[in-house]
């Protein structure tokens, strides 16, 4: 039923969710910290 093209698409669109996330979690902390 799942399409494993499907499922890669959907495993590197979270991962750069993610990571985007974590850049701006990094540009938040860093424009507190100051």
């Amino acid at each position: 039923m799942t399409n494993p093209f499907v499922w890669s698409c959907f495993s590197l669109c979270l991962h750069l969710l993610f990571r985007l996330l974590g850049c701006l979690y990094d540009i938040e902390s860093n424009y507190l910290g100051q």
